[in-house]
């Protein structure tokens, strides 16, 4: 990494120029910003050099201001991160692989479930309450034990489509979030002492399937958390569109829990929530105490990166 000192950074047109055109307009931003009373800024973006190559740099800036409040430069540091950049999206494209790669297995076993298990474990179910209409011969501790049988097959078959439906959402796709989301909610409801508000308010038809199952994945690792951890009856889920993003806030009056004690335990599930919504352009802000409950908001937005974010680093290896 290059590090250099730079007194007065000055917005010279030609070398605005060389800044990659999706990075112009904020660069030109930070330094318009500032005020008197916020003169720092940081920012990363992205050079086009002579030769064609691109590099990263990052600033790290402080506006100088006069007594009546106009700006008379910057003083700062400029920093060549395209290596931390190159293996950022490295990271990156490997945390998507793997994430793809789980889906697919969890779409594989879902479909086996559903399609083998379940319809042998529906034959069964058949089989046997066909059997318990005609005991006449049977004992009464005969029937009996049919009857519980009976009963059993009928909860594994439950639990088979629950397992499945965990696995690979199908009403994701037949229903989209909202319907998949609500339906999910009601299921985990009847099954535990959990009454879940569902809300929702502008929320666009047409969500990119990335987005989706980012936001539906986090709203059943959230919920079970609160199940499992909350030590609650009441939660709260709400889904929101605004423009060009989609807000989603889970919330619940539990036990909460210390952020600081919760980074190092994945158990938790926010590592994987934050990979999620890192990968489709989003992020995601918690915040609990112990005793208070916790709240977790994601915003995502409503387009897809995969194939941008394919193209810059598909041209940054080529350019390495």
């Amino acid at each position: 990494m290059t590090t250099f000192i730079v007194k007065h950074i000055v917005y010279d047109v030609r070398f605005v120029n060389s800044v990659h055109p999706l990075d112009r307009e904020a660069y030109t931003a930070a330094g318009i910003q500032v005020t008197p009373e916020n003169p720092a800024y940081k920012i990363s973006y992205r050079v086009l050099r002579p030769d064609g190559s691109v590099i990263w740099l990052e600033v790290r800036g402080h506006a100088l201001f006069d007594q009546k409040g106009r700006k008379l430069g910057v003083r700062g540091m400029v920093a060549d991160v395209t290596e931390r950049k190159l293996a950022e999206e490295a990271l990156s494209s490997l945390s998507r692989r793997l994430i793809e790669t789980q889906e697919q297995e969890r779409t594989s076993i879902a479909r086996e479930l559903h399609d083998d298990l379940s319809q042998r474990m529906a034959l069964l179910q058949i089989g046997l309450e066909e059997f318990e209409q005609d005991t006449a011969e049977l004992t009464s501790k005969a029937r009996k034990q049919l009857h519980h049988l009976t009963e059993v097959a009928s909860e594994v078959s439950s639990d088979l489509h629950s397992i499945s439906h965990r696995l690979h959402p199908a009403k994701l796709d037949l229903q989209g979030l909202v319907g998949a989301t609500e339906s999910f909610c009601r299921e985990l409801s009847s099954k535990h002492e959990l009454q879940i508000k569902f809300l929702y308010h502008d929320v666009p038809g047409q969500i990119p399937k990335d987005v989706a199952l980012c936001l539906f994945r986090i709203v059943q690792e959230a919920l079970r958390n609160v199940v499992k951890h909350g030590k609650t009856s009441e939660a709260k889920v709400e889904l929101s569109g605004h423009g060009d993003g989609i807000d989603l806030c889970i919330s619940d009056r539990g036990v909460g829990f210390d952020l600081e004690s919760a980074k190092g335990e994945a158990g938790l599930g926010l590592i994987s929530m934050r990979e999620r919504l890192r990968l489709v352009g989003g992020y995601l802000s918690v915040e609990s105490d112990p005793s208070r409950g916790t709240r977790i908001f994601a915003r995502a937005p409503l387009f897809e990166i995969s194939v941008q974010a394919t193209d810059e680093a598909k041209e940054h290896a080529a350019n390495a």
